[in-house]
C-alpha cells in the first residue's frame, strides 16, 4: 500500500516524534472526556484552536503559539494540570501555572492519572 511505502520511509526519529504525537492525542481526547463528564469545558489549545491553526497559523513562532495558550488560561475558572508529578514539567505548563496563580489568586489543580 501507498501509506506503508511512506511510513518505510521515514526515519526511526520521525516515527518516534509521530507515535508521541498519537498517544498524546489519546491522552487529550480521554481528558477532554473526563472534563465533559464534571459538566466543564476544557480549554486545551490544541484541541480548542486545533494542532495546524495554533502552530502553522502563528508562523511556528513559540512566542505567538505561548500567547494563545496563555490567553486561554486566563478565561478559565480553573485549571487542571494532568500529568506525573514526579515528571519535569514543560516550561509552557509551568508559564499556565504561574501565569493562573499571579492573575487568578489560585492554586492549580494536578491530576496525575488520566
Amino acid at each position: 500500500m501507498f501509506k506503508d511505502k511512506i511510513h518505510g520511509m521515514l526515519t526511526s526519529e520521525t516515527k518516534r516524534i509521530i507515535q508521541k504525537f498519537r498517544d498524546d492525542m489519546h491522552h487529550m481526547l480521554a481528558i477532554c472526556d473526563l472534563v465533559l463528564k464534571h459538566d466543564m469545558i476544557a480549554l486545551n489549545p490544541e484541541m480548542a484552536l486545533g494542532y495546524y491553526i495554533s502552530t502553522e497559523t502563528l508562523g511556528g513562532k513559540k512566542i505567538n503559539v505561548m500567547t494563545d495558550c496563555l490567553t486561554l488560561t486566563i478565561f478559565s475558572d480553573r485549571l487542571w494540570v494532568y500529568g506525573k508529578t514526579d515528571a519535569l514539567l514543560s516550561e509552557g505548563i509551568m508559564a499556565e501555572i504561574f501565569l493562573w496563580s499571579q492573575i487568578k489568586n489560585k492554586k492549580a489543580t494536578f491530576i496525575p492519572n488520566i
